[in-house]
């Protein structure tokens, strides 16, 4: 626009001046001046700012004063000739730039103007000669920063745009509010500041000292805890903070001297309840959370969950819990002449899944099957819907024997031929799945080693499933026919 007016003005000057024969045509690259006594035709008079003639009279051209002038040591001087130019700066090392004074010798004047870009790894510092530049004497520009200068004729202005940053050497570090280990000059470590300033009386005073740290009351009785008026002798000033917390019985009430706090006269914070205490250095605020309640009650029972012990159980005195370090067995129940071995109350919502382990499970007739089904509703025991498959290994003589069951079997079958003679049983650990899903069908898996009719020892795996999604309440093993003479069977609770 500033190119276009000077166009515009420099014809209308010379086609007004000149007599009509005496006006020429204008090319595109050049304006022809005619002469004439009125026409001061001086590169001087005609350029300025950002703009130069090139040429000579009576055909010049305007042109705009530009170009990059790319400066790559560590010791540069800006020359009066950069006007108008990007002066760039790229050295891995720090770059001291100069400019001489501005307005010096008819230099730098108040037209001056001329962009800087450091491009280097190293900061570029301009330092001008005895004028200023933005009030100060130097200007560092980081890696990939820029800056316009302009000349006011005697100092220096910058506009200074943003840098990707750049390197540089921390000469100190002072600590504020809640840190310590300031002033850093060389090498050390900044902290957070985390006491504790352990009260016990039941008549406090919080110090401006209580800055940052934890303050504790602990005492049976009410404790009246006073702190000073805000910003009074500089303590306590804007930004002050602690926290309090009430361990004791009594309530702790804290009255400041003529501050409030929270627009109130005072503040309670009641049994382990704790409280952040903010000064705006005029009055105090209060972010506090939430306690165990306004007092205390009394527990009448204590029951133990899974995982856990009691000491009595439930405990409604006094008594212990403890983690389980054992096993955690929910039943267990021993057969002699039994129809059945039932597991009814331990299947329960404390545990994720069940093992059931039975050890010397001795049939009272020889060459029976041992079966298992599922109970539901508390009462009722299904006898349908279920499938089953067992593997089974001679130790002498390896596989000898399969099994399988429909899906419509009405039991799982866990070890075909179990023996009665002497010394022989069936033994086996199960594990039980989806026993509490409402949704799921119920399965089973396991391993037994089980003596055959006939006293051949055997090792197998078997696994089920019932078809069904309600709930199970019980489980029952029980012998194809007559009755268990004896055994142990224990439930046990598998915690997720």
């Amino acid at each position: 626009m500033r190119t276009k007016f000077i166009l515009g003005a420099l014809l209308a000057i010379a086609i007004g001046a000149a007599p009509a024969a005496a006006q020429q045509s204008i090319g595109p690259d050049a304006i022809i001046i005619p002469s004439g006594p009125t026409i001061d035709k001086t590169a001087a008079n005609v350029a300025g700012g950002c703009i130069a003639l090139t040429g000579s009279w009576p055909k010049q051209t305007i042109i705009g004063a530009a170009g990059v002038d790319a400066r790559v040591t560590t010791s540069e001087a800006i020359a009066d000739s950069d006007r108008c130019k990007l002066v760039t700066f790229s050295n891995a090392g720090a770059v001291a730039a100069t400019i001489a004074q501005a307005g010096s010798g008819g230099n730098f004047n108040s037209t001056w103007v001329a962009r800087l870009l450091n491009l280097g790894v190293g900061s570029v510092t301009l330092t001008p000669a005895t004028s200023t530049i933005n009030g100060a004497s130097t200007l560092v520009l980081t890696t990939g920063q820029g800056a316009d200068i302009y000349s006011d004729g005697t100092n220096y202005l910058a506009q200074v745009g943003k840098g990707s940053g750049g390197s540089g050497t921390v000469t100190s570090v002072a600590t504020g509010a809640c840190l310590t280990g300031g002033t850093i000059t060389t090498t050390g470590t900044i902290a957070g500041i985390n006491a504790v300033d352990p009260r016990t009386t039941t008549s406090e005073a919080v110090a401006n000292s209580d800055q940052c740290k934890l303050v504790s009351f602990n005492n049976a009785s009410a404790v009246a805890a006073t702190i000073a008026q805000a910003g009074a002798g500089g303590n306590f000033a804007a930004g002050w903070r602690a926290s309090l917390l009430n361990l004791g019985a009594g309530t702790v009430t804290l009255t400041p001297a003529t501050s409030t706090i929270n627009g109130s006269a005072t503040l309670a914070i009641a049994t382990a309840k704790g409280c952040d205490i903010y000064s705006d250095g005029s009055n105090y605020f209060a972010q506090c959370g939430s306690s165990t309640g306004a007092g205390a009650g009394t527990v009448t029972s204590v029951a133990c969950g899974s995982g856990l012990t009691c000491s009595p159980s439930p405990i409604v005195g006094s008594g212990t819990v403890s983690a389980q370090t054992t096993v955690p067995f929910l039943e267990q129940h021993t057969a002699s002449a039994s129809a059945t071995l039932d597991f009814t109350t331990g299947i329960t919502g404390a545990c994720h899944e069940y093992e059931l382990d039975v050890d010397g499970l001795v049939p009272a007739s020889n060459n029976v099957n041992l079966l298992l089904t599922f109970q539901t509703g508390g009462s009722t025991w299904q006898a349908s819907a279920y499938s089953w498959g067992q593997n089974n290994t001679l130790h002498t003589a390896g596989p000898v024997a399969a099994g399988n069951g429909s899906a419509s079997a009405s039991f799982i079958q866990i070890f075909p031929g179990s023996s009665n003679s002497a010394s022989n049983s069936t033994n086996l650990r199960l594990r039980l799945f989806n026993a509490l899903n409402g949704s799921l069908y119920k399965g089973v898996s396991g391993d037994d080693v089980s003596f055959f009719n006939g006293g051949a020892a055997y090792q197998g795996n078997f696994s089920g499933t019932w078809q069904g999604t309600t709930v199970l309440t019980g489980l029952r093993l029980a012998f194809s026919s007559g009755n268990i003479a004896s055994g142990v069977g224990t439930l046990i609770c598998i915690v997720q």
